[in-house]
Formats: C-alpha cells, sequence, structure tokens
C-alpha cells in the first residue's frame, strides 16, 4: 500500500495491458491506469473501508507503443503528484493537505515525485532552496528524456544518479553542485540505507589561482568610497568584513545583540550541511572604533547592516551586496567601475593569508572558524605554502 496525506492510501498504480511495457504491446485496444484508492473515513454498513476503483486514461491518442507508453508514464506520475502531494481524494474530488498529516514517501513512490516532496520539507537557506529547486527542475527533464518517470525509489541506485547526471551535460563545477543538491534531497526523504548520490563521484576540477584583494587593489577601493564616490557606511562595511574571518552572509545575518563590546567579540551564525552553529568572533584592534559607531547607531533588534549598510529592521540582501561590488569595483571604467576583476569575498582570503604570515596557519584558521589549518592553507592562505618552501630552505642543520 502507499501512504497517502489524511490518513488515505492506496495499492500500487497498475496498468492493463500488463505487457504495457514491452515493444509487443499492442495499441488496438484502449489502455488505463487503475488503482484502489481507501478513505478511513468513508466505510459500508459493516464499519469497513469502502475503496473505490480508481481508472485513468488519456494515453489512448497515441497509437505506437512508444509514445503510448511514454504518455502513460507521464499520466502515473501526475497522479501520483496529485495523490501524495496535492492531497487528491478520488472520492471527494477535493485536495486536502492537513498540515498536521505531510505526505510520506514510500518504496512506490515515483523518483520525480519523492524528489519534489523533499524539496518541499528541506529545512535550509532561500538561496541554498532556489539552487536546489533550479537543479531539479533541470534533473526532471533529464529523467523525462531517459523515460525513467516511473523509475521508482525502491528502484533507484547509483548507477541511475550517475546517468541522470551524465544526461544534464553540466560543466565540472555544475556536476558536483548537482551532485551536492542531489545528496540533500535524498538525505530528506531518508529511504536508502546508503544515499545513491555519494556514491556517484565528483568531476576533478583544476585548481586556478584565484587572484585576491591584496593590499594595492584595497588601497584603490578605499581611495574610491573616500575621495571619489563616498560611501562611509559601505567602506565601513568592507574594512569590518576584511576583518571578522567571517562570510558575508553570516555578517549580514548578524543583529545588535549579537555584538559584545566589553568582550570585544561577536557571534556569527554559521551554515552549513544542512546545520547551523553560533561561534564567537574577535573584534580586532583595527576596526574596534567603527564596530563601535555601528553599535550605537544600531537600535535593539536590528540588523547591523540594511540596505544602505547601516542598521535597519531588515538587512541588506546578498545579492545586492554581490551587484554592488560588481558595478562599482570589477566592472571597467567605461562602465562606472573601478575595473578590479577580483571577487569581493576575496577581501577574506587575503586577511587570513596575511594573518597567517603575521601569526601562525593556526591562529587564521582559528579566526576562520576552520576545522582543520588544511582548509585554510589550501583554499585561503594560499602564500603558506610558499612561506613553508621558503623556511624550510632556511633551516641550517648540518650533517656532522
Amino acid at each position: 500500500m502507499i501512504t497517502l496525506p489524511n490518513g488515505c492510501y492506496c495499492t500500487e498504480l497498475k496498468v492493463t495491458p500488463t505487457n504495457w511495457k514491452k515493444a509487443s504491446a499492442s495499441t488496438k485496444r484502449d489502455w488505463y491506469i487503475w488503482y484502489r484508492f481507501y478513505d478511513p473515513s468513508v466505510r459500508n454498513d459493516k464499519g469497513r473501508i469502502s475503496p473505490k476503483l480508481v481508472m485513468v486514461k488519456g494515453m489512448n491518442e497515441f497509437k505506437t507503443p512508444t509514445d503510448r507508453k511514454a504518455a502513460t508514464e507521464e499520466l502515473i506520475n501526475m497522479e501520483m503528484k496529485r495523490l501524495q502531494i496535492d492531497g487528491f481524494n478520488p472520492i471527494t474530488k477535493q485536495y486536502c493537505i492537513d498540515a498536521y498529516n505531510t505526505p510520506v514517501v514510500d518504496p512506490n513512490t515515483p523518483l520525480i515525485t519523492a524528489m519534489e516532496m523533499a524539496l518541499k520539507n528541506m529545512s535550509v537557506p532561500k538561496t541554498t532552496a532556489a539552487n536546489v529547486k533550479s537543479c531539479l527542475k533541470y534533473v526532471t527533464v533529464a529523467i523525462r528524456k531517459m523515460r525513467w518517470d516511473y523509475l521508482v525509489l525502491k528502484d533507484v541506485s547509483r548507477k541511475h544518479i550517475k546517468a541522470i547526471l551524465d544526461a544534464c551535460n553540466l560543466s565540472e563545477v555544475s556536476y558536483n553542485h548537482y551532485r551536492a543538491y542531489l545528496m540533500m534531497l535524498f538525505k530528506q526523504i531518508d529511504y536508502h540505507e546508503v544515499n545513491p548520490a555519494s556514491g556517484v563521484a565528483k568531476k576533478a576540477l583544476p585548481k586556478k589561482i584565484r587572484p585576491i584583494m591584496v593590499k594595492e587593489l584595497r588601497q584603490k577601493v578605499e581611495h574610491h568610497y573616500t575621495e571619489t564616490a563616498p560611501d562611509p557606511a559601505y567602506l565601513r562595511f568592507l574594512h569590518i568584513f576584511f576583518h571578522s574571518g567571517a562570510r558575508e552572509i553570516e555578517l549580514l545575518r548578524m543583529q545588535k545583540d549579537h555584538v559584545d563590546l566589553p568582550g570585544r567579540s561577536f557571534i556569527v551564525t554559521i551554515k552549513k550541511g544542512g546545520s547551523s552553529r553560533q561561534v564567537y568572533r574577535p573584534i580586532k584592534d583595527a576596526v574596534y572604533d567603527e564596530w563601535v559607531s555601528l553599535y550605537n547607531e544600531a537600535r535593539p533588534g536590528e540588523y547591523l547592516f540594511g540596505i544602505d549598510f547601516t542598521p535597519a529592521k531588515e538587512p541588506c540582501k546578498r545579492d545586492y551586496l554581490t551587484r554592488k561590488w560588481h558595478d562599482e569595483v570589477k566592472a571597467d571604467n567605461k562602465d562606472g567601475g573601478l575595473g578590479i576583476k577580483v571577487d569581493l569575498y576575496t577581501l577574506k582570503h587575503a586577511n587570513l593569508d596575511e594573518t597567517a604570515e603575521l601569526l601562525s596557519l593556526q591562529e587564521a584558521s582559528k579566526m576562520a572558524g576552520h576545522t582543520t589549518p588544511v582548509i585554510t592553507m589550501d583554499h585561503y592562505a594560499l602564500g603558506e605554502k610558499a612561506r613553508q618552501e621558503e623556511r624550510l630552505r632556511k633551516v641550517n642543520n648540518p650533517f656532522s
């Protein structure tokens, strides 16, 4: 039986003729999908649940076995969506989803339906949800191109996920992102003992040296927002972000009560991998006065960085922050920018690399909240390997 919303359930959807999946299936007679639907509130005179036999047609206008099979698979998928996601009741002819009785997947739930249900129930940031939704859109197209509409959860394996990803024709970076999003969906579905997407190997990515906001470039940005196009609130944000060791989105989420001026620290919420945790970050002396001015401007409960980078009831959107940096810093001079082709996020890279040089890699790793200094060295403190090699070259330990 397939579990449905509101305590209802139904039998597995079947097709007549039974050999409908084969090329030899005859199209001279009408085909139909059928199942029995059970509603606990509908009972006969003896008090037993009285099932309704439901028949679905719509595929018989197609005259070739291949086309009719494809139409049948689509109809099955649509019917399952109506039953499981929309809460359709064939007896009452009504759509009714009980807020306290969310749909449940089972072994016979079609893959597309199961992933749509998982997306609805995922608790992730809006940007992540939007990315997963976009991924699911293209994955669904690939599944239907491969005629796998009728593929149910119990039959899904690693080879299916790999074939689906390959059919999406993605770049290496997008392939790895889609793989991660599918892993999130299957984790939410929570049916398989082993997440089928986790068995798909990541695509190898060529390591590129990422340009960062070195001191000379930062001086140009400083001059621009001080002299050419004064924007003290935005420049204050850039200073605080550079010295924070946090991600931009973590600062944008901060409210006044997350700041401890006497303790010279602030709290950021780190959201990764579907979980979140709060950690303390130190307020560096270099920007302490700017933290004080920002704190004094804010009212209790306000976000520290609103749309104009001053305290407000609503936080600045990350998209706006990205656009502003692109339009005013990365854009060419003829388009009103500084022509600095470096991402805003590399301010964090530059700070951590300089911190590792002045103090140690371990201190830089601690500032960033990384679980191991290896992450900091491989992705942020890019000059640390060169410094290590230079220190090793200068080790003068005699042979005798």
